[in-house]
Protein backbone atom coordinates (compact mmCIF):
# COMPACT_ATOMS: atom_id res chain seq x y z
CA UNK A 1 0.00 0.00 0.00
CA UNK A 2 2.81 2.40 0.91
CA UNK A 3 4.45 1.68 -2.45
CA UNK A 4 1.19 2.51 -4.18
CA UNK A 5 0.83 5.89 -2.45
CA UNK A 6 4.42 6.67 -3.36
CA UNK A 7 3.62 5.88 -6.98
CA UNK A 8 0.56 8.12 -6.97
CA UNK A 9 2.63 10.92 -5.40
CA UNK A 10 5.07 10.65 -8.29
CA UNK A 11 2.12 10.59 -10.71
CA UNK A 12 0.65 13.80 -9.30
CA UNK A 13 4.10 15.38 -9.34
CA UNK A 14 4.61 14.49 -12.98
CA UNK A 15 1.07 15.71 -13.73
CA UNK A 16 1.82 19.02 -12.04
CA UNK A 17 5.12 19.26 -13.90
CA UNK A 18 3.40 18.40 -17.19
CA UNK A 19 0.72 21.02 -16.60
CA UNK A 20 3.37 23.59 -15.68
CA UNK A 21 5.39 22.88 -18.81
CA UNK A 22 2.23 22.88 -20.92
CA UNK A 23 1.17 26.26 -19.49
CA UNK A 24 4.62 27.69 -20.14
CA UNK A 25 4.59 26.37 -23.69
CA UNK A 26 1.14 27.85 -24.28
CA UNK A 27 2.29 31.24 -22.95
CA UNK A 28 5.40 31.10 -25.10
CA UNK A 29 3.38 30.15 -28.19
CA UNK A 30 0.96 32.99 -27.47
CA UNK A 31 3.89 35.40 -27.18
CA UNK A 32 5.39 34.12 -30.43
CA UNK A 33 2.03 34.41 -32.21
CA UNK A 34 1.50 37.93 -30.84
CA UNK A 35 5.00 38.90 -31.91
CA UNK A 36 4.43 37.49 -35.40
CA UNK A 37 1.14 39.36 -35.69
CA UNK A 38 2.85 42.58 -34.61
CA UNK A 39 5.63 42.00 -37.14
CA UNK A 40 3.06 41.40 -39.87
CA UNK A 41 1.21 44.59 -38.88
CA UNK A 42 4.48 46.52 -38.99
CA UNK A 43 5.29 45.03 -42.40
CA UNK A 44 1.82 45.89 -43.73
CA UNK A 45 2.07 49.45 -42.40
CA UNK A 46 5.55 49.75 -43.87
CA UNK A 47 4.36 48.49 -47.25
CA UNK A 48 1.44 50.91 -47.12
CA UNK A 49 3.64 53.84 -46.19
CA UNK A 50 6.19 52.90 -48.87
CA UNK A 51 3.38 52.54 -51.39
CA UNK A 52 1.85 55.87 -50.36
CA UNK A 53 5.31 57.41 -50.20
CA UNK A 54 6.17 56.37 -53.74
CA UNK A 55 2.74 57.50 -54.94
CA UNK A 56 3.08 60.92 -53.33
CA UNK A 57 6.67 61.15 -54.58
CA UNK A 58 5.57 60.29 -58.13
CA UNK A 59 2.46 62.48 -58.04
CA UNK A 60 4.21 65.77 -58.94
CA UNK A 61 6.03 64.02 -61.79
CA UNK A 62 2.88 62.40 -63.15
CA UNK A 63 1.07 65.75 -62.94
CA UNK A 64 3.93 67.39 -64.84
CA UNK A 65 3.95 64.60 -67.39
CA UNK A 66 0.18 64.83 -67.89
CA UNK A 67 0.15 68.66 -68.01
Amino acid sequence: MSGHSMGSKIDTLSDKWGTCVFTMMKKRMKNIITRDNNNNKIKQEWRKSVHLGTESALLPWTKKALA
